[in-house]
């Protein structure tokens, strides 16, 4: 990730509907966005939320998050719609700077979660239930394809396994609030970078103790529907059970992958096809930004930063 003093950086598109803002997952940067930012330009500006340098090791709130974010996001676009999104915690982040939007007056048209994972909802049926253990007896075969799919050797299916079981046992702790036992130990930290883990470890941190509150704005869910092997995300009833206005499109892989091979194609074909109608109605006017927004997306007209 490169150092860049600013949050917010340019991925694709030109000025036109209301730009689409899309928040960073828990490593911090945004360039995974790119292809499927891309997928979307021709009617948008999109551009991401990423974290500064000067916060990598700081120690950050989904609620502090927000609001540094909307602080940033309203002085680069004082005024029109905008749209958000956001993958794993980074839709978590979204949801509450749309809540904050909101109350400062703004339109948000749309929301969009890239299997963001929600707690504290009440939404999620039991582990014991015969119906979650039914769902979760069904994965296997499909968690064992994409595993196939992705060529893992014995050792990779071995480390993935044990990621898997210390998820699913740091979910059950979570959902308990017993959050000494919580480890992020599947997050893989040995695959970051060392002066990029304190960043990681806050941002999941954060996640698990944010209490989402019910959101009355349009909301679009793309869902990964192949869970892990012994814990199942629930991610649709959670988001059902704070969002009434609210449309859910499944993609046949894992949340890790949603952002590789052709999967951002897919996600950004949906999304324009959705965006056409949902927009139908009602055209927004064109966006004002400020001059200092204007002249950094001509300096970055070019060459995107990541």
């Amino acid at each position: 990730m490169a150092k860049t003093s600013k949050p917010i950086v340019r991925l694709a598109g030109r000025s036109g509907g209301a730009p689409l803002y899309l928040v960073h997952a828990v490593g911090g940067d945004v360039g995974v966005f790119q292809p499927f930012a891309e997928m979307i330009a021709d009617s948008r500006t999109i551009y991401g939320i990423q974290v500064p340098s000067h916060k990598f090791d700081a120690e950050s709130s989904i609620y502090e998050l927000a609001e540094y974010y909307v602080d940033a996001l309203m002085h680069f676009q004082p005024e029109g719609p905008v749209m958000l999104g956001g993958w794993s915690v980074g839709s978590t982040i979204a949801l509450e700077m749309a809540q904050i939007l909101k109350r400062r007056g703004r339109d948000v048209p749309l929301l969009i979660s890239f299997d963001g994972n929600l707690y504290h909802t009440g939404a999620r049926i039991s582990a014991w239930s015969p119906r979650y253990l039914r769902e979760l007896l069904g994965n296997v075969r499909h968690w064992a394809n994409d595993a196939r799919s992705h060529r893992l050797g014995v050792v990779c299916t071995i480390e993935r396994l044990y990621r898997d079981w210390r998820m699913a046992r740091d979910c059950w702790a979570i959902e308990r609030n017993l959050r000494g036992k919580v480890s992020v130990a599947f997050l893989k930290e040995s695959a970051w970078p060392p002066n990029r883990l304190p960043l990681i470890r806050s941002l999941y941190r954060a996640g698990e103790v944010y209490y989402p509150k019910p959101y009355d704005g349009r909301v679009l869910v793309y869902l990964a529907t192949i869970q892990s092997l012994f814990h199942l995300w629930q991610v649709e009833a959670c988001w059902a059970r704070i969002a009434p206005k609210i449309d859910f499109h499944s993609i046949y892989c894992m949340h890790e992958h949603m952002f590789e091979k052709d999967l951002p194609k897919q996600m950004g074909l949906h999304l324009r096809e959705y965006l056409l109608k949902l927009m139908e109605p009602s055209q927004p006017a064109p966006v004002q930004v400020t001059a200092e927004a204007r002249e950094y997306n001509r300096s970055t007209e070019r060459s995107p930063q990541h």
